[in-house]
């Protein structure tokens, strides 16, 4: 239904009147005060308001009734027209100009008010805007006293009127002033010639326009000026040249600067009103409306169905004509092929073509009362609420009436259902029209009812009167007026009036915001359905938050199934649906958004959420949602781009994004974890669950990753990572079921979640230190039969946690490694280290340190130290500490762990926990490649007490010399061994030894060298006798020389030990013989007394 601005309605018809000639009209609450030109105001009351209702036949409008109340003469002699009547409610008076005067009546009941004296030399009197509107803001404050301007002819008169007199405040001079209105200190003031901008408070005058130009044809064509407020900062002044001559409506600042364009009229204005945006002026007898914004002229009431009466007249007739030149043009050609009986066809045509005309005329009169738009002014003629025109015309006879225009200080609320059922709230989801009808009663039931019903009304202040009668224009509310601009497309001009949407004192604030947001929506959709992406975008990102629409909308549009209910205005719907077909992607795309909408939608979501502190404004969630749906769809990767990277990049490195910065909501995680999980979108997910803390979940899907079940490059580093995560879950079951496939599949990593270390391992939420989950582990490890993970994990045990017990499984595990290396070899075959050894002339080093310095070149050399190490107790080390340190070696070792490069720690006693049954099943296992571990079989004989045989193979197969000597030096260290047993031990060795380094293989220097090296070392373990008779008496004097002086001054020192040994007894014995005589003397003294 087409809503022109304003709905002209008789409230008075002239029979009322009863023949008297309005002059001017004024209404406050339910009366309504009319001055007439027989010098009385007719006080009229309202007994019914205006009700304009909407039905199936269209707008329907019932009039306001009012009744007379009473007839007040102003001047109780004289009949003068009453020019102005000014109601000021605060103080409960009314003034009243005629004939140059101004009277004081109280009101409402409109009767003389005694006790105040008269105006005299006004000629026109406003109140100020600024007063009026905080009037019209709380109408129920009283005031003591109101400011009213006068003009006259030489001042600018200010008037304070109370309730109980009157005062002047100031006169400020001015000539000539015919009019003027009033807004805070300044007056726009129009007198015979010019207009000015008078600042009453500083008296300054700023002059402005001529109100006619041109020669002076006299009084009756000279225009007289009219001034108007528009808005809350601008003025109006119409110009022109004489009556009867176009003229111009000029709209100025406070500064005196012209601040709009300028409105055109085919003739001076009688009178003006301004209904921001609208001017209203009465133009020859005609009511003409023009908008301040975009100077048009806008067409209401009777002047819009006439001309669509006009233009549906025109078409018809437009039709008919063709008709008839068709028809013209068939009898034409009929003439021409029968000339004999053209003149009887042709008389019969012309007869056919005059009734056709007749009865096309007909119906065009038909169809044009049929087809006129639904209304007051069409309903029903001959009621008083018909929207007649003032001044219809009339027979040359009769003379044109006077029409005038005019504002009244009340504002006359009227409900308006249309614009109700525009904004009533209905749910798009519904699955039929009935469900939806029910959902909008409900809604209408609902609380926010009472808030349409109250908003949406429409109000008027604006009367036309003449002869005809007075007529009220009810302003339509402008919110149709800005949605036609959408429609139209001129959001320019809708734009503008936004800014000054709901600026008025009686709008309300929340109505103004809803219908903002109405208007915005609609703007929305009128994007999208024009393809203005960028505009789109625009409403979405910059107006968001002033405008406040619901992401839901958005939603809708694009991913309607992640909601189950939207409530929009019932005005929008149709909008919307088609908005929505228009940008749907094909139904075998796959993809939820167009790829020409794809970037818009892209844009908008992560403007929202570009902010990961904003997780409460509502809707964030849907946004979340609808931002991963996007990235997963299928045409992200041809349009998300990034500089240089490939758009498959750009689209993985916006969801890990996602996940990681932009999800922050509960729904909006669990949402997209369904998207994701739906796309395959394995490791994002995983990362999703972590967040929420499902280990379970991102386990398994790791778990699959690093098995190559699902191929994933973007997860670097898993088995550190997924070792890191373990040992952060509580849950014990999940850590060993996970913690065990890891050791499995990767020891190192695997490993470490079971140890209790420090630097690796301090923040484990799970501990497995009992016995009971110990023996657990290593059973489940060992029955894997990955010899990598078991020796992992007994590594980690030996030398993170010191679990001395296992050491005898670890050097097992570790010569089957050494056995399997060379068990191909032959078994009396040396290996290339031994072989490279005898070879080094002395002095060499021993055999132990040669074989550390060559094992980076082989895992089998580096397997040996180690078991070397383990097994040893002293004989290619350092010695053992004795008693009083063994409670610092039994200590765990706490180092930085046992992988990489970090160093082994070996202050723990190793050998000191293998038992008699490990050497026996190391021998056992090494006995068969004996020339391939010579110096672990001699450690072992020597574990098992047989070291001779040590020293034999030293010798003899080994060459290690000095290893021979330490082992002999070494011997008989222990718990319980004695200092006499391990001399008698060493002594025994020693000889031994010496024994077979003179029949050892070697050339004669090797052989001097390490018994020189031996005799004069220790020495003192050999026998004089034993040396002197074993040495080969080739030899020279000299090898002696060293070993025999070792022994002379071990006689020497044996024998001076011995004479200060006597010495000192002897004087021990002195000391206590000359003690003992002192005593006996003093004893004797003692008697004697």
């Amino acid at each position: 239904m087409e809503t022109p601005p304003y709905l002209k309605v008789q409230t008075l018809a002239p029979e009322v009147l009863e023949g008297a000639t309005i002059t001017c009209i004024e209404a406050w609450e339910n009366s309504l005060y009319l001055g007439t030109s027989a010098g009385e105001v007719l006080h009229f009351f309202c007994v019914q308001d205006i009700q304009v209702s909407s039905t199936e036949k269209g707008r329907e409008i019932a009039p306001p009734q009012y009744i007379i109340a009473s007839r007040q003469k102003v001047h109780s002699t004289r009949t003068r027209a009453v020019d102005k009547i000014v109601v000021l409610p605060q103080i409960s008076r009314a003034l009243v100009l005629s004939n140059s005067t101004v009277s004081v009546f109280s009101v409402p009941e409109f009767a003389p008010a005694s006790g105040f004296g008269k105006v005299r030399d006004v000629l026109d009197m406003c109140v100020d805007q600024d007063i009026t509107k905080a009037l019209l803001k709380n109408p129920t404050v009283a005031a003591s006293s109101v400011h009213v301007t006068t003009f006259t002819k030489n001042t600018i008169r200010i008037i304070n009127v109370s309730a109980n007199g009157l005062k002047l405040v100031k006169d400020v001079s001015y000539a000539e002033a015919l009019t003027g209105v009033r807004r805070g200190r300044l007056c726009l003031v129009g007198n015979t010639k010019t207009y000015d901008l008078v600042d009453v408070e500083r008296v300054r005058k700023v002059p402005l326009f001529e109100v006619w130009s041109g020669a002076d044809n006299g009084a009756d064509l000279k225009p007289q000026p009219v001034t108007a407020l528009v808005g809350d900062s601008e003025f109006l002044v119409a110009c022109g040249t004489q009556k009867g001559d176009p003229a111009m409506g000029m709209i100025i600042n406070s500064d005196g600067d012209i601040s709009r364009g300028t409105i055109a009229w085919n003739d001076y204005p009688t009178s003006v009103v301004v209904d921001y945006p609208l001017v209203g002026a009465v133009v020859g007898q005609r009511v003409c409306f023009h908008n301040v914004v975009n100077q048009a002229e806008v067409l209401i009431g009777d002047e819009a169905d006439k001309k669509a009466e006009a233009d549906k007249k025109a078409e018809v007739d437009k039709k008919a004509e063709a008709d008839e030149k068709a028809e013209a043009d068939k009898a034409e050609a009929d003439k021409k092929e029968d000339k004999s009986d053209g003149k009887v066809e042709g008389e019969k045509e012309d007869e056919a073509k005059k009734d056709d005309k007749k009865e096309g005329e007909g119906e065009g009169e038909g169809d044009t009362k049929k087809d006129e738009p639904e209304g007051t002014q069409t309903e029903e003629p001959a009621k008083p609420s018909e929207e007649t025109p003032e001044a219809d015309p009339k027979p040359a006879a009769e003379p044109l009436t006077k029409v005038t225009i005019s504002k009244v200080l009340k504002q006359f609320e009227i409900p308006f259902p249309e614009m109700v059922d525009k904004l009533t709230l209905v749910d798009v989801y519904a699955k039929d029209k009935k469900e939806a009808k029910d959902d909008s009663k409900k809604t209408e039931e609902s609380s926010s009812s009472p808030q349409l019903s109250t908003w949406c009304k429409t109000s008027s202040n604006i009367f036309t009167f003449s002869d005809n009668g007075v007529f009220t224009y009810i302003s339509t509310p402008r919110l149709f007026h800005l949605e036609t601009l959408v429609e139209q497309q001129k959001l320019g001009e809708l734009y503008t009036e936004l800014e000054s949407f709901g600026d008025s004192a009686t709008a309300n604030s929340d109505a103004a915001k809803y219908q903002k947001e109405y208007l915005q929506l609609l703007v929305c959709l009128s994007h999208l359905s024009h393809d203005r992406q960028a505009d789109f975008k625009q409403i979405w990102t910059n107006s968001f938050h002033e405008y406040l629409l619901d992401l839901k909308i958005l939603m809708y549009i694009f991913y309607p199934k992640i909601l189950d209910k939207l409530e929009v205005p019932n005005g929008v719907v149709t909008a919307l649906e088609v908005s929505k077909s228009m940008v749907a992607p094909g139904e075998k795309s796959g993809d939820i958004v167009s790829p020409e909408w794809w970037q818009t939608c892209y844009d908008i979501c992560r403007y929202h959420l570009r902010d990961s502190n904003t997780s409460d404004f509502q809707g964030r969630w849907m946004l979340e949602v609808f931002l991963c749906q996007l990235l997963v769809s299928k045409c992200a990767n041809g349009l998300l781009k990034s500089g240089t990277e490939e758009s498959s990049d750009a689209v993985t490195s916006a969801i890990m994004h996602l996940v990681e910065h932009q999800l922050v909501t509960d729904k909006g995680i669990s949402e997209s974890a369904a998207i994701l999980r739906e796309h395959k979108k394995w490791y994002p997910l995983s990362l999703l669950d972590l967040r929420v803390n499902k280990i379970a979940s991102v386990c398994e899907i790791w778990q699959s990753i690093l098995a190559g079940d699902i191929e994933e490059p973007l997860f670097t580093n898993g088995p550190k990572r997924l070792s890191a995560l373990l040992k952060t879950c509580s849950d014990k079951e999940l850590v060993r079921a996970y913690g065990l496939w890891l050791v499995d599949k990767f020891p190192q990593e695997g490993v470490a979640i079971f140890v209790d270390q420090d630097s690796s391992n301090a923040g484990s939420k799970i501990k497995f230190n009992s016995k009971e989950d110990k023996d657990k582990i290593s059973t489940a490890i060992k029955a894997m039969q990955n010899q990598v993970a078991w020796k992992s994990y007994l590594q980690q045990m030996l030398f993170v946690e010191g679990e001395v017990s296992m050491v005898g499984e670890y050097v097992g595990l570790l010569i089957d490694e050494c056995i399997a290396d060379v068990k191909d070899a032959k078994e009396d075959e040396e290996d290339e280290t031994t072989v490279a050894y005898k070879a080094l002339k002395p002095p060499k080093r021993s055999y132990f340190e040669f074989l550390k310095s060559k094992k980076a070149s082989e895992d089998t050399l580096a397997n040996r130290v180690e078991i070397i190490r383990m097994i040893d107790r002293g004989l290619c080390g350092e010695k053992r500490e004795k008693k009083e340190s063994q409670a610092r070696l039994d200590k765990k070792s706490r180092g930085k762990g046992v992988f990489g490069d970090t160093k082994w720690h070996f202050d723990v006693n190793w050998s000191s926990a293998l038992t008699l049954e490990d050497y026996l099943s190391f021998q056992e296992k090494l006995t068969p490649y004996q020339n391939k571990f010579l110096l672990e079989l001699v450690i072992i004989y020597g574990q098992l007490g047989d070291h001779q045989r040590c020293i034999d193979m030293l010798v003899h197969d080994l060459t290690d010399y000095q290893t021979a000597i330490d082992c002999c030096a070494n011997a008989g260290i222990g718990e319980d061994s004695t200092p006499e047993a391990d001399e008698v031990m060493r002594r025994s060795l020693f000889t031994h030894l010496f024994k077979q380094l003179l029949k050892a293989t070697s050339d004669q220097e090797t052989q001097v060298y390490y018994c020189r090296h031996v005799m004069e070392k220790y020495g003192n373990y050999l026998e004089t006798k034993f040396v002197l008779n074993a040495v080969p008496p080739n030899w020279p004097i000299e090898i002696l020389n060293g070993y025999l002086k070792n022994v002379l001054r071990q006689l020497t020192n044996d024998k001076n030990k011995s004479l200060m040994m006597k010495s000192l007894t002897r004087s021990e014995n002195i000391s206590m013989t000359n003690q003992l005589t002192t005593l006996t003397r003093i004893d004797a003294e003692v008697r004697r007394e």
